[in-house]
Order: C-alpha cells, then sequence, then structure tokens
C-alpha cells in the first residue's frame, strides 16, 4: 500500500465515525434521507433513490421496497427458513400462519425488497407496542443470492424511513436487537440513529451458536426527550454509574441521584413465602412458555424461549422486598433446572432498594435505558436498567463498531477512586 493509499484509506475511516456522530435522533435521520422518497403513499412501493453520505460502490441491483400483506406470509417466514437453515430461534417467524395473525392484528409490518423482476430479495418488519408508544424493530434479512447485488444499507435505511414516516405521531420511541458476529449489523443502525445502549451477553443461538448481542435505542428527538421523560430523579446504586455515564454522554439526562440501599430482609418472611407461592406455565405451540409466580396480588412473569434457553420480558409488581427475593429465589431454581443460558430484567431507575436485590443476587447493570416504560397516569415515559445474566463464558469472535466497545467499557465495574472520577465527568453533562 502506498503512502496516498493509506492516507486515503485513514480519511475513509475517519469520514465513517464522523457520519456516526451526525445523526442521533429519528427527526434528523427523515430530515436528512426522507427528502427524497416524495411521494404521498408510502404503502405503495417505491424505489430507494435517496443519496448516502458514505463512500461505497454503486453497482448494485435496482431495488424497491413494499409494504408486505396477509398474502406475503409464505414469503416472510421461507426467508427465515431458507436463510436460517431451521436453527432460528424465534419459531413463530418460521409460521406463515402466525406470520399472517400478526400481520391481520394490526400490530405488526413487514416491507419486503423487491428487484425490478419482481423477485423477493429480503425483507424487514416491526411491531407497534400502541399502548407504550414503542417499535420494535427486527428481522432484516438478506437472501444469500442478493447479499453482494442490492444495496443492503438502503434496504435498511429505506424500511426506516417508511416505519418512522408512516408512524412519527404515534410511535415516537424504537427500539432492536443487534447481533455481534460482524460490524455490519451494528454499524448500519448507528448510522441512522439506533444506538447500542445496552449489552447482552450470551443471549441467543444463530446457527447452534451462542451469540451476545446490543439493545439499540433511537428516539423522536432532543425535545421529545426534554418534554417526554419524567420528570422524577433517576436514583440508582453505584455499579449503575457506568452505564449511566455512557447514556448521559449522548442523550445529557441530567440531574441524578446516588444511593447505597442497606438491605435488611427478614428471612423468615421469605421462607413463609416461598411456602405460599403459586406457580403457572402457559407453554405455546413452539415449545416456549409463560411462567408466572404469584404470592396473593403480587406476581412474576416472564417469556422462557426454549430454542435459545434464555428468559426475557419481565413483568412484576411486589408489595415488598422480600416478595421480591422470594420470587427470585423461585427464579434462580427454574433457571438451574432448565439450563438458562441468560437472563434479563429491566429494572425502574427510581427504585434503588430493587436494583439492589437484582444486584446481591447476582444480575449486573449492563445499560441504561433512557424512557424505556410509558406511564399511562403521567403520560410520560420513565428510565430503566438492564440487569442481566449469562453462564458459562462469553461468547468469542465479537466485532464491534467504536460505540459499542465505548459502551462496554463503560459498564466495567470501578473501585472508589474511579467512582469519584466517574462523578466529577458526569457533572459536566
Amino acid at each position: 500500500m502506498t503512502l496516498a493509499e493509506d492516507k486515503k484509506k485513514t480519511d475513509i475511516s475517519k469520514k465513517k465515525e464522523v457520519v456516526l456522530g451526525k445523526i442521533l435522533t429519528i427527526e434528523q435521520f427523515l430530515k436528512k434521507y426522507a427528502k427524497d422518497i416524495n411521494q404521498k403513499n408510502l404503502d405503495d412501493a417505491f424505489k430507494l433513490k435517496f443519496k448516502i453520505d458514505k463512500e461505497r460502490t454503486t453497482s448494485k441491483l435496482s431495488t424497491f421496497i413494499r409494504k408486505a400483506t396477509v398474502e406475503d406470509s409464505r414469503i416472510i417466514s421461507n426467508l427465515f427458513k431458507e436463510i436460517y437453515k431451521g436453527t432460528y430461534p424465534y419459531k413463530h417467524l418460521e409460521d406463515k400462519q402466525k406470520v399472517a395473525e400478526m400481520i391481520e392484528s394490526g400490530n405488526t409490518e413487514w416491507v419486503l425488497f423487491e428487484t425490478k423482476d419482481n423477485k423477493i430479495a429480503g425483507g424487514f418488519g416491526a411491531d407497534f407496542y400502541t399502548n407504550e408508544k414503542k417499535g420494535l424493530l427486527y428481522g432484516f434479512c438478506i437472501l444469500k443470492p442478493y447479499r453482494d447485488r442490492i444495496d443492503s444499507l438502503k434496504a435498511f435505511m429505506g424500511s426506516l424511513i417508511y416505519f418512522w414516516t408512516k408512524y412519527s405521531n404515534k410511535i415516537p420511541v424504537w427500539m432492536g436487537e443487534i447481533r455481534t458476529f460482524d460490524t455490519a449489523p451494528q454499524w448500519g443502525p448507528s448510522f441512522c440513529s439506533l444506538k447500542p445502549i445496552a449489552f447482552y451477553p450470551n443471549k441467543d443461538i444463530f446457527f447452534n451458536k451462542i451469540e451476545s448481542e446490543f439493545l439499540s435505542m433511537t428516539y423522536l428527538g432532543f425535545d421529545f426527550l426534554k418534554n417526554n421523560r419524567s420528570k422524577k430523579i433517576p436514583k440508582m446504586i453505584w455499579p449503575v454509574l457506568g452505564a449511566y455515564s455512557y447514556s448521559t454522554k449522548r442523550y445529557k439526562l441530567g440531574e441524578f441521584k446516588v444511593e447505597n440501599p442497606q438491605l435488611s430482609l427478614n428471612n423468615s418472611v421469605i421462607r413463609r413465602l416461598t411456602n405460599s407461592i403459586k406457580i403457572e406455565e402457559i407453554p405455546d405451540k413452539y415449545n416456549n412458555k409463560i411462567v408466572i409466580f404469584t404470592l396473593g396480588e403480587s406476581k412474576f412473569q416472564f417469556f422462557h424461549n426454549f430454542y435459545s434457553r434464555n428468559i426475557e420480558k419481565i413483568h412484576y409488581k411486589i408489595e415488598s422486598l422480600e416478595e421480591l427475593q422470594t420470587f427470585i429465589n423461585c427464579l434462580k431454581k427454574y433457571m438451574k433446572q432448565n439450563n438458562i443460558n441468560y437472563f434479563q430484567c429491566f429494572v425502574s431507575a427510581y427504585e434503588p432498594a430493587h436494583q439492589q436485590v437484582f444486584l446481591e443476587n447476582g444480575f449486573w447493570p449492563r445499560g441504561y435505558v433512557p424512557c424505556w416504560k410509558f406511564d399511562l397516569k403521567t403520560k410520560s415515559y420513565e428510565d430503566h436498567i438492564v440487569f442481566n445474566y449469562y453462564s458459562g463464558e462469553l461468547a468469542k469472535g465479537m466485532k464491534l463498531i467504536k460505540e459499542s466497545k465505548d459502551l462496554l467499557k463503560s459498564i466495567g465495574f470501578y473501585n472508589e477512586l474511579e467512582k469519584e472520577k466517574l462523578l466529577k465527568a458526569l457533572q459536566k453533562f
């Protein structure tokens, strides 16, 4: 490589990092790219005409995006069967009937990537949690014969233009779980404002291999965060500070408090509650199940994915810390019996005692997520902290972009001197 070639490569690398930092919100992304999709009805197929602020090849097949219908359910399910060879851990997406039901419900939409000769090259899906005012992006896929022939980045960006323009008045918060087998799945979302904000070590199993992921989030705009985020001051335990520092550097979250709750749980009460706990398991046809622990009016509910051996989608309501400890004791027993590989729970950023209970039971904070939960009473969004657990060694072979590396550094655990440095640094934001 000549000196000139080396300099050109360095300049491109620098440019890429600058571009990643430019777009931080949905509004910024749409302002830059949606203007080139100048048609009134986005449900009609549209061509990917917009220009991308990135040096890249242009020798790609002409590709269109169109909204999928119920009649496309077989196509969508076959995409997952063909690409993952029967190993995809979310089996409902391999089931054409289930995909059809999801589309018919109105809470799910899919777009398909189509060549000018009407060949399907891939697709992308989104679920809408309208009561929570959140959207989940998932399942972006390109069939192998087309991966080097169509513009995958434009297909991804065009899909976001479709979803974010169509639902801009209903869904201001969007999320996606991003794989770590390569940097491309992280780079594309980050380029479009979906930034890594929490780490999910060993969460899933793809192609029969354990793999870690990142939770990536984006928000309508900075004004949205300022006006719609809860006015309550976050209260967090010391180990959460690293995750908070990473998030506030980007979103300027403001005031916070650090607390050190001293738990004094009544063990006799926990033993009594343990004898009273009720367990209900609700299986689905894919060997997964919803599990519910109950103690009177209190409950702890989660989803057990059989294929990835993980537990997520936790909802709990308690009246005492002893109840929470009892539920966690029962949870840990369930995890051992079912050889669970990964567990995660979103814990309120305003309940330091709850955070401490999870911490003392071996669950660690690996992300601070602004505006995670919409409170119907206050009409505002509350912050949450990701606490998770993984078994065995961390899956090897992760490939990371700079933002992902920065997150992993931030969620390390600090000694007392480093905590003081971190507190001083946080005052700047």
